[in-house]
């Protein structure tokens, strides 16, 4: 039982990953256009990577968040 547990912990936090990139990508893909967003936003995004980070995300996103903050905000 006990490796069922780590099995669906692992199966859970690969999920929450993945959700959590494709919030940021459909976020940067809305407003990579303009390179401008609302700070709202913004204040979003920078949430959502730091769950995705905390949760041993890819530097994939670290790069898009690192071009997110060059954009300017509205």
């Amino acid at each position: 039982m006990g490796n069922e547990i780590v099995k669906l912990s692992e199966n859970t936090r690969n999920n929450d990953i993945m959700m959590l990139r494709h919030s940021i990508l459909i976020i940067y893909f809305t407003y990579n256009e303009k390179k401008e967003i609302p700070e709202a936003q913004y204040s979003s995004v920078l949430g959502l990577y730091d769950v995705y980070h905390s949760l041993g995300g890819n530097s994939f996103i670290t790069d898009i968040i690192t071009e997110m903050k060059s954009w300017r905000r509205v």
